[in-house]
Parts: structure tokens; C-alpha cells; sequence
């Protein structure tokens, strides 16, 4: 049996299209937190039973996962260590973990505590067979959390400022090429298991570019202004002081300020990674919030 966490998120939703479109007949258990909704996958052609657990109590997930042979653990991935120890004990053969790129961030108290995590959930590594993922920034639907706060602020903002000069470069990866890396990664286990790879977009892109996209795409004429970094760290402490549910954190106008365009070569040569370009994913996700955007009126 195939179980898949977070099973109410972006990335589970299309993945679960995915095994839809490709005819996948065996049994799924969605593992889920008992206030999450799942009313949007009500309509999947597939053998999906969904069980509530909460991801770091142990034996919650024990039982999730019991008659489970392969999981696919998509968050949270700072617990993925524990959800790991509770596979192995369910008697798990195989752990496909998305982690994040943020372990590679220069800024030490970026990296830290996702260094700390990888490191105790590859150790595991000699009990279970493990593959694990890294993400680049994901969007390409308004159910993400990262994309779509952009264009609602661009959309009714004629302004926006842009900490430092936006020229660090980012492969933001779209999450129907994520869906499609999952499956292609199950289905060549002998390739793909006990493997790592980072799993980004089609091309390294400027923060200012992947800005002028989105406005490009909501025909908006939008005054992008640069604030300088130090000035920057400091209104994003004040900001995350006033407000509690803050847009951007300190740590993300940090991490705004290095390059993340991380290739994904390891992906494309062992499974056939082959992920769209920006233009192509952001005018889909656009087009998406325009039309839902409509519908509210």
C-alpha cells in the first residue's frame, strides 16, 4: 500500500491527479491532521482512505502506517525524522521524504535546524530504504504559499518594494512537475531508491524577473522599488513585530539575497526530470486567480 502526509496540501493534490491520469489502481491511505479539510479531492477515481494522525506522536503515526510498504512523507518535512522512526516501526520498505533547499542556505540560523533534521533522518538510512527530495521554491496554483501571496499583492498593490536589488537568481518549481517527479520516482525504484536530488525548475530566473512575469500576467503596471538590505532586516523585524500573520519573515529577506538555483541534473539523468520553464507555470497559475478572481464578483 502507498501512504502519502499532508494528504489536504498542494503537492498531495497533484500527485494524487497524477496517479489518477495514469490509471493507478492500488490502494492509498491519505494521512492527514483531523482539522484538515479534503473536500477538493472528493472527486479522485482512486482507492484512497483518508486516517487522521498527528506527525511526532509516535504511535499515532505507527498505526497510520501499519500494512504501509512505501510512504510518501510530503510534510512537515522537520518532522520527517520522527515520521521516519514510526515507518520503521510500522514496517515500512520504503521512505520518499521532501525536504527543503533551505539546508543549503549560506545564512547558519536558515540552514540549522533543516541540517540538523536531514542529518538524523539520513542516519536512519541503514533501516529503511529513504529517497529524499528537495523542493525548490514550489507554485502553479493558488493552493501554494509562496507564488500566490505575490500575485494578490501585485495584483492590488501598485507598489512593491523589493529587498536588495532582486537579482539573485531562483528555479521556482511547479507543483504538476513535482506530481509527475513523485510518480516516475516510484515506478523506478531501482534507480531512485536510497538516492538524494533536488528537484527545481526549468531555468535559473531573477527575484526582479520572476516579479515582472507576474505582473506582465496580470497586465498591471507595477513600480518594483529597491530598499537597501540592512534597511530591509530591520522593517522586516518591525513588521513581523506588529503584525502576527506577517507576509515575509527575516529569515526570507536574508535567504531573498542569495542565489538558489539549484540544479536538478541527478533528477533528469537518473528518472527523466523535465520540469517547464517559469513563463510557461506562472501564466497557468495566473490565469487560475484571475478566473476564480471573476467568479467572486
Amino acid at each position: 500500500m502507498l501512504a502519502l502526509t499532508a494528504v489536504s496540501g498542494h503537492s498531495a493534490y497533484y500527485f494524487l491527479k497524477e496517479l489518477e491520469k495514469a490509471g493507478y489502481t492500488g490502494k492509498i491511505r491519505g494521512i492527514k491532521r483531523m482539522t484538515s479539510k479534503i473536500s477538493h479531492l472528493s472527486d479522485l477515481k482512486l482507492d484512497i482512505e483518508y486516517v487522521d494522525a498527528e506527525y511526532d506522536d509516535h504511535d499515532s503515526m505507527v498505526k497510520a502506517l501499519n500494512g504501509v510498504d512505501t510512504l510518501l512523507h510530503i510534510a512537515p518535512n522537520t518532522l520527517s525524522h520522527k515520521v521516519c522512526d514510526a515507518a520503521i516501526d510500522a514496517g515500512v520498505d520504503w521512505m520518499i521524504s521532501i525536504q527543503t533547499t533551505g539546508k543549503f542556505s549560506k545564512f547558519k540560523s536558515a540552514a540549522e535546524l533543516y541540517l540538523k533534521v536531514d542529518d538524523e533522518l539520513l542516519s536512519k538510512k541503514d533501516r529503511i530504504k529513504l529517497t529524499v527530495l528537495y523542493p525548490t521554491m514550489i507554485y502553479g496554483s493558488m493552493m501554494d504559499k509562496n507564488i500566490s501571496k505575490l500575485i494578490g499583492f501585485i495584483d492590488t498593490h501598485r507598489v512593491f518594494p523589493v529587498f536588495g536589488k532582486g537579482h539573485n537568481l531562483m528555479r521556482p518549481v511547479a507543483g504538476s512537475d513535482l506530481a509527475k517527479a513523485y510518480l516516475q520516482i516510484l515506478n523506478q525504484p531501482d534507480v531512485t531508491q536510497n538516492k538524494e536530488y533536488v528537484l527545481s525548475g526549468e531555468e535559473p530566473t531573477r527575484y526582479i524577473d520572476i516579479l515582472k512575469e507576474v505582473a506582465k500576467n496580470l497586465h498591471k503596471r507595477v513600480w518594483f522599488v529597491m530598499i537597501p538590505l540592512n534597511l530591509s532586516i530591520f522593517l522586516a523585524k518591525i513588521y513581523n513585530l506588529v503584525f502576527r500573520k506577517a507576509l515575509i519573515s527575516v529569515e526570507q529577506v536574508q535567504r531573498m539575497q542569495e542565489d538558489k538555483a539549484y540544479d536538478h541534473d541527478d533528477a533528469t539523468r537518473d528518472f527523466g526530470y523535465n520540469p517547464m520553464t517559469f513563463e510557461e507555470g506562472i501564466k497557468i497559475q495566473v490565469e487560475e486567480y484571475l478566473r476564480k478572481k471573476k467568479e467572486k464578483k
